[in-house]
């Protein structure tokens, strides 16, 4: 079924993911198969061509394949809702489904693909199944659960040679299972019995065990530990089968450039790398201290060996003197023994090997340098002829390749018998998948002997992206014609990567922790120093976790936090990059060359090291930068930062240089522009990444460089070399300018969530008009849910230094915090002929009235008067026809507020019309919007001879600062789908008028719309709807259609990510024809992958428009469907007769009947809200008022505009302007105003014609405005049934409260240890948020006890869970812990 996402590429794989990757080549084709987050990929190695096998909804925990390459099957870590698929590697379609309720941690097929045995995760018990996926039955054919003291199996494998056979293992267990059939009473019994063999015989303990297999067509295992040894179990009796330790080997040995790793009693306290590593008992170390830890449960004494093995690794770093070191660990990773005559193993040091099954070495590969080795997988079934020819034809493919003299393969037959190795495919821990053939160990160059990458994932987690969002624009056109888009992306190893997806391979990677280092104030350390300590101690660190799902653990460096890219057409494009140590990078993002850094734009934060570390007793605390958090740049000079403690730093470029200048012969040289698809400069990155990015030294790229030119017969000096590297470096700085710091800013004491510049102009609330902008301004929301406004313009023009110019910060909500914001603009008009219109406006006889209504809706509507109406009435147009600001809490709401307020007189409801004598007694209060924060702008003043800077009526007064700077105009319900909304982008209407897609014909589109839709749009000039991507915390990502009134038929959303979502981006490209896609792309955090999906908008439009099944539409309305029960259930006709009490309440105040469409008074909604159950505060009450009063304001003004309109129209004149105070001839600016240009006739060129026309039309509209103020005052606004449901549905809580945000506003209120005294909660509740006075309090105290006790019952000292049981009534909630994601790392 087609959907209106859909996926196009997939950016990384589970790469920790043991045994994930696995090779499905055959005589008819060259692809693997391997986990991407929660999709199986399928990729074509020939044509570099993916499918994508999706049916998961969890993060793909355990992948396997049958020997003879036809049966895939994966499982996922989805709790309660595990999937278990068996796919045909063929047809690449499912074939059979499981549902268990626990995730799956391993699993394995048996010889003959016949068998999956499963074992689930360890909560709360772990099970082991085998399944008969050829049999019909739904559940397993036998099953057992694992006994807690065995610890938790991390591996399991079928016996080759015997199906009924398994083996698992825990860090200090090893345990055999048989499946055992017992024949009872007219029925059989299937059991799983099991055995472990205890280990105390051998002189030596073993370390942490790893993996485990059986060897084929033997009698014996093998279990690997951490330390690079094997248990060799066999049966020693002839009367048993049970297996028992046998010996202690040692298969993977430290080398001559490698030093082994066992930690000793010694915790270095000097390093703060060390330090600052969180404590962690997760992950497995070498030694017997950590096994006896680990049996005795110590969590402290794991921790302790955990420091001790980190102290080992640094100083083993640190004494090498001589090469760089390739590998320090020994821990064997996989291990692999089927009937093709030998064991593999792969190991932390990224080297695999082979042995015979009397475990004799047969060949070794440690040359691949691609990071820990996860998954290995024989190439092709045993076919011993087709396998040699292959592995010999595929080194003579090899570029360079020189064998030794005699094959291996002859001296292994010679000395060994009938072995032949066999091709590989390794997965590895810096996401590389490689094909290895095992004739490459016949080489000798060490660099020929490292395969060929299938495919490069992401080597780390990623920590920050960007994608630029029209590639069709001029400023974009240096990244070149791609019809899908390129990404930047960094990762928690310091690497920054683009990632073209049209031609699925990075283009370009750079290792920037050097100079992230050197910005932070670190020495950047040179040579074979800097080598050892960023590739040996790296290795010397990995560490295995005892839980297979969990990465494996490496050293820490410093990183990109947030990217930016600048692109313009009149200037370079830039590249700018916060980091970890608070410092940003600025780059070319043609070539990633460092331009420039700035540093100390960050505050510092104290960080405790772990009791281990402690000082004479006394804890030491470490000093640490805040990372950058965002990073933005507006109009290539202005720099604005935020870093994790809400400090803003704003830079300016002082300086540029256009031309770079030659140092040595003091000219000037030419510029040489330059690609994504190619560089100037060979020797700064490589084209294409067939490698996981190294670390590279400045003393290297100089002997790489000196190596080069040598080579070509060129002999540089080294002071020759050493300026040209010079010279590069002040060339950067030239290019990147001056940069000057502004100031900083402390802009909340909690956590920012959002900041970008916006694109309108702010309000001079002196003036009381809009300025014009010459700089867009920075706006921020932080969790103390306030908004603030920075004014960049006065920030860079202050004389004052370091002085950020705030221009106004207000609170958003009472109660709801921010969590994501976008900038939406008004959308295009849709503006027909006027002979098309008069067909639909038909005139029908006998209807005076609707001809009259027809007639003004063609004059609005039509090409010749739509823009100006548009133009000049805008307080007419719905609010979705407005620029918006979209603001979505945590709620699952949604504020739309507008970026520009209204001018005097236009901003009416009852935030703005007061009493004339509340205005005179509450200045203050009357003058300006407050929203939590007091203003800095003057009190308004009588100013003679000036225009009073409030309107004043006979009974009350309208001031429009009253409705704030960015005024609230609705609060909609938003999707509810995995949370609240954690990101929004809009996207830009023109990508959905040119896209490829839009150009097919969908059928009764926009046949169905809600009726408050159908109403929004009465009278008003059309418009085509727009469409926002948004995204949650976890795993869902969506699309919205306008407009926005909290219908959710129009929210539609898809799984894209197995856990939490870092960013989603839309990007548009051009493709044949000048018709474009847009894409969308999810970026996930911990499964270190990047999904990228093709939006088709017509399927989109079919999915909501069709959602409505009946053709009536009159029947259905959506927001009838968010009630419980819908139309038809009890809790609506409630509704109905609370509605019908109010209207006859009203009624026989009045002294009026009630009839049947009457309305109900807008002043009872509180009370109709209350009575139902739907308590919101009076902040959100008065929202509401407002939201209805303004929409009935708008109707009323539109009628009445409408009769102008219709005499315009009949006498074919222009329609009038609002009101003469401004002046219609400052309306009709014809010059400038490219939308009045139609309407520049001869017969308009004396505008005082046209003032004189609407004369007598003056004074009725000044009556009619002032009658407004009237109904807003006297509370005469009404509301029908219809906006009762909605206000209902889109203001209600939908989330119930939890004792523990009970517990949090109590320590927020000064609870001590859970208890708050009874005179500060009174004084808290009384003078904080929505005030009460005494009497009110204990009132509510009263109706809220459940024998309604007086207020003294009030103990003298009160508990959360005290308040909540006695007189909340609240039920004690489970403990329900957060559910551990399997994929995320224990320290984050």
């Amino acid at each position: 079924m087609k959907h209106c996402m859909n996926m196009k590429a997939a950016f990384g794989f589970n790469k920790d993911l043991p045994g994930g990757v696995h090779s499905l080549f055959d005589e008819q084709r060259e692809a693997v198969v391997y986990p991407s987050s929660h999709t199986l990929i399928y990729l074509d190695c020939y044509h570099q061509k993916q499918t994508f096998l999706q049916g998961h909804a969890a993060c793909i925990s355990a992948v396997a394949v049958s020997n003879d390459k036809r049966w895939i099957v994966s499982a996922d870590a989805g709790g309660v809702n595990t999937l278990i698929i068996v796919w045909d590697s063929q047809s690449l379609k499912p074939v059979r489904t499981y549902h268990l309720n626990k995730s799956v941690l391993r699993m394995d097929l048996s010889d003959d693909g016949a068998l999956i045995g499963v074992l689930t995760d360890s909560e709360p018990t772990q099970d082991l199944h085998i399944f008969e996926w050829a049999s019909p039955s739904e559940s397993s054919a036998v099953y057992a659960s694992v006994l807690p003291q065995l610890g938790l199996q991390r591996d399991l494998r079928f016996n080759p040679a015997d199906f009924r056979q398994m083996i698992s293992n825990s860090a200090f267990k090893t345990v055999f299972w048989e499946w055992e059939e017992l024949i009872q009473v007219n029925s059989i019994s299937q059991n799983l019995r099991f055995y472990v063999p205890e280990i105390s015989d051998f002189k030596t303990q073993p370390s942490a065990f790893t993996v485990s297999c059986f060897l084929p067509k033997t009698t014996a295992a093998l279990t690997a530990t951490v330390n690079g040894e094997v248990v060799l179990y066999d049966v020693q009796d002839k009367s048993s089968t049970q297996k028992k330790p046998v010996k202690l080997l040692v298969l993977h040995t430290s080398s001559q450039s490698s030093v082994q790793i066992i930690g000793t009693n010694e915790i270095s306290a000097k390093n703060d790398q060390i330090m600052l590593e969180k404590p962690s008992a997760e992950y497995m170390v070498p030694g017997a201290n950590y096994v006896q830890a680990l049996k005795q449960n110590n969590t402290e004494g794991l921790i302790q060996t955990y420091y001790q093995y980190l102290t080992s690794a640094l100083h083993a770093s640190e004494q090498m003197t001589s090469t760089a070191t390739q590998s320090f660990t020994q821990a064997i990773t996989y291990i692999h023994a089927k009937h093709d005559g030998f064991i593999v193993t792969g190991g932390l040091d990224g080297s695999v090997r082979m042995f015979d099954f009397r475990l004799r070495l047969l060949s070794w590969y440690e040359n691949l340098e691609s990071g820990p080795i996860t998954s290995i997988s024989i190439v092709m079934p045993l076919q011993p002829q087709l396998d040699n020819q292959l592995s010999q034809a595929a080194v003579q493919l090899l570029p360079g390749a020189t064998p030794r003299e005699g094959t291996k393969q002859e001296q292994l037959k010679q000395q060994f018998g009938s072995v032949i190795l066999r091709d590989f495919i390794v997965g590895t821990q810096r996401g590389s998948i490689i094909l290895v053939p095992a004739a490459v160990f016949e080489l000798v160059e060490p660099e020929k002997r490292r395969g060929q990458v299938l495919y490069q994932g992401l080597p780390g987690q990623i920590t920050a992206v960007n994608i630029p969002r029209d590639f069709s624009a001029k400023q974009l056109e240096w990244i070149g014609a791609v019809q899908q888009p390129v990404q930047f992306l960094a990762t928690d190893r310091g690497d920054l990567i683009v990632y073209n997806y049209q031609e699925n391979q990075i283009i370009r990677s750079v290792n920037l922790v050097g100079d992230i280092n050197a910005s932070g104030g670190y020495q950047r350390l040179k040579g074979t120093l800097a080598q050892r300590h960023q590739e040996g101690f790296e290795q010397a660190s990995y560490l295995v976790p005892v839980h297979p799902h969990k990465r494996i653990r490496t050293m820490k460096y410093a990183y990109i936090t947030a990217i930016e890219l600048f692109a313009d057409v009149e200037k370079k494009p830039l590249l700018i990059c916060g980091t970890s140590l608070g410092t940003c990078l600025l780059l070319d993002p043609t070539t990633l060359q460092l331009l420039s850094s700035f540093t100390h734009l960050s505050t510092l934060k104290q960080i405790k090291a772990p009791p281990c570390f402690k000082n004479e007793g006394n804890d030491v605390i470490l000093t640490v930068p805040c990372g950058i958090k965002f990073v933005k740049i507006s109009k290539g000079d202005v720099v604005a930062a935020v870093d994790e403690s809400s400090q803003l730093t704003v830079l300016s470029q002082t300086q540029v240089l256009t031309q770079k200048m030659d140092l040595v012969t003091g000219k000037y040289q030419q510029e040489v522009e330059t690609t994504l698809g190619q560089t100037q400069d060979t020797d700064a990155v490589t084209p294409h990444l067939q490698f996981p990015p190294k670390f590279v030294t400045e003393f290297e790229e100089t002997k790489q460089e000196e190596a080069k030119r040598t080579a070509a017969g060129v002999r540089i000096h080294p002071a020759a070399l050493l300026a040209r590297a010079n010279q590069k470096r002040r060339d950067a700085a030239s290019q990147a300018g001056q940069w000057q710091n502004l100031g900083k800013l402390q802009i909340s004491h909690c956590e920012v969530v959002g900041a970008e510049f916006g694109q309108f102009d702010l309000y001079d609330e002196v003036k009381n008009e809009q300025k014009p902008r010459k700089r867009d301004p920075f706006v921020i929301i932080s969790k103390d849910r306030f908004l603030t406004i920075i004014d960049i313009e006065q920030t860079v023009a202050a004389v004052e230094p370091d002085k950020i110019i705030v221009d106004r910060r207000f609170r958003l909500d009472q109660e709801a915090t921010p969590t994501a914001f976008c900038y939406l603009p008004k959308p295009k008009l849709i503006l027909e002929d006027e002979e098309l219109l008069k067909q639909e406006y038909e005139q029908v006889e006998g209807n005076q009235l609707k001809n009259e209504v027809n007639k003004a809706l063609l004059s609005i509507q039509s090409k010749t008067f739509g823009p100006l109406n548009a133009t000049m009435r805008p307080e007419l147009q719905p609010v979705d026809q407005r620029d918006l600001l979209l603001i979505a809490n945590d709620q699952y709401k949604i504020q739309v507020r507008q970026l520009q307020r209204f001018n005097p007189g236009l901003e009416v409801s009852n935030h703005t019309i007061l009493p004339n004598a509340t205005a005179l007694t509450l200045q203050q209060n009357a003058c300006y919007f407050q929203g939590g924060y007091p203003t800095n702008y003057p009190n308004l003043q009588m100013v003679p001879n000036q225009p009073p800077p409030f309107s004043q009526g006979a009974a009350f007064t309208q001031n429009s600062r009253l409705a704030g700077p960015l005024p609230l105009r609705k609060t909609i319900i938003g999707p509810t789908f995995a949370g609240y909304l954690s990101q929004i982008s809009n996207i830009p209407q023109m990508w959905s008028e040119n896209d490829e897609q839009s150009k097919t014909v969908v059928e009764n589109k926009f046949r169905y719309r809600t009726e408050f839709e159908i109403l929004n749009q009465t009278g008003a000039v059309k418009h085509k709807c727009q469409y926002l991507a948004f995204a949650t915390p976890n795993k869902v990502v969506g699309l919205m259609r306008t407009p926005l009134d909290g219908a959710n038929h129009r929210y539609v959303g898809l799984i894209t990510s197995a856990g939490p979502i870092l960013q989603v981006d839309v990007s548009y490209c051009l493709g044949p024809q000048n018709l474009g896609n847009t894409f969308l792309v999810s970026t996930g955090t911990n499964d270190c992958c990047s999904f990228l999906y093709q939006l088709d908008y017509p399927t989109l439009d079919l999915m909501i428009d069709t959602s409505i099944q009946q053709n009536d539409f009159a029947q259905f309305d959506p927001f009838l469907n968010q009630l419980q029960g819908g139309q038809s259930g009890e809790f609506y006709s409630l509704i109905q007769q609370y509605f019908s009490y109010a209207q006859i309440f009203v009624s026989e105040q009045k002294g009026l009947s009630p009839s049947e469409n009457a309305r109900a008074p807008v002043s009872m909604l509180g009370e109709m809200l209350r009575a139902l159950g739907v308590f919101i505060n009076n902040e959100q009450l008065q929202n509401a008022v407002a939201e209805l009063t303004e929409e009935d304001i708008r109707t009323r003004r539109l009628f009445q505009y409408m009769s102008l309109v219709k005499k315009a129209f009949n006498e074919k004149r222009l329609p009038p302007a609002f009101d003469h105070r401004e002046g219609i001839s400052m309306m009709l600016d014809f010059s400038n105003n490219m939308d009045l240009k139609p309407f520049y006739y001869k017969d308009y060129e004396d505008l005082k014609q046209m003032e004189q026309y609407w004369d007598d039309d003056a004074e009725k509209n000044e009556n009619f405005e002032q009658s407004l103020w009237e109904i807003i005052g006297s509370n005469e606004i009404t509301l029908s049934l219809q906006d009762f449901i909605r206000i209902l549905v889109n203001y209600r809580q939908i989330q119930k409260p939890h004792q523990a945000v009970l517990r949090q506003a109590f320590e927020t209120l000064g609870a001590k240890g859970g208890l708050i005294d009874k005179q500060s909660f009174q004084n808290a509740l009384q003078n904080l948020g929505e005030q009460f006075n005494f009497v009110e309090l204990m009132d509510c105290i009263a109706l809220l006890t459940e024998k309604g006790f007086a207020g003294q019952a009030l103990p003298d000292h009160l508990s959360a869970d005290e308040f909540a049981k006695k007189f909340l009534r609240l039920n004690q909630e489970e403990e329900i812990g957060e559910e551990n994601n399997e994929l995320e790392d224990s320290d984050e």
